[in-house]
């Protein structure tokens, strides 16, 4: 497999979760590091065509391998993935900030469109560990769902952000809204 070197830049519209979502130069696509399971997860939703409607679309995975620049870029050498639908080459000049070497999927940007998204992250369930945590992490993990509305209630709010919004009128019983 041959590889290409492009440029990552930092996801700037998480709003929650662990700070490390990547995307491409024009936003199209998202780089998510993951585990083995979250690889999975998105590896079968395409056997489950109703259900993959409601998530990003999955275009694979890749292995990051690269260093960090000063700019908060990321300068990688990816497989074939990202060369063949969304990159080429890479002339920006990096400094040896982290070494880099993550497991990733490729998985569709669903704000792209949107200037202005209100963007809300939601943990759903009551039980707030993967399989593969380790004793500690399922501890406290089981102390802040018992702490939360995600023990009592099986959802919570971790974060969110709304900007701002204009309602208008145009005929009775009918809203239109702009932002």
């Amino acid at each position: 497999m041959s590889s290409q070197k492009t440029t990552l830049k930092k996801f700037d519209r998480q709003i929650g979760g662990h700070d490390r979502l990547l995307s491409v130069e024009d936003g199209f696509l998202i780089i998510k590091p993951c585990n083995d399971i979250e690889k999975e997860f998105y590896e079968n939703s395409v056997l489950y065509p109703d259900f993959a409607q409601w998530i990003p679309k999955y275009y694979g995975s890749l292995q990051l391998q690269g260093v960090h620049s000063a700019s908060n870029n990321l300068e990688i050498a990816a497989s074939d993935i990202i060369a063949q639908n969304f990159g080429g080459e890479s002339s920006s000049q990096c400094t040896n900030v982290t070494e880099v070497d993550d497991k990733a999927i490729c998985i569709e940007n669903l704000l792209y469109k949107f200037k202005k998204p209100c963007i809300m992250d939601l943990k759903l369930g009551t039980q707030l560990w993967g399989e593969d945590a380790d004793e500690a992490k399922r501890q406290r993990m089981t102390k802040r769902a018992k702490e939360t509305t995600s023990g009592s209630l099986g959802i919570r709010l971790t974060a969110y952000q709304v900007n701002k919004v204009y309602f208008f009128f145009l005929k009775e019983n009918t809203l239109r809204y702009y932002f």
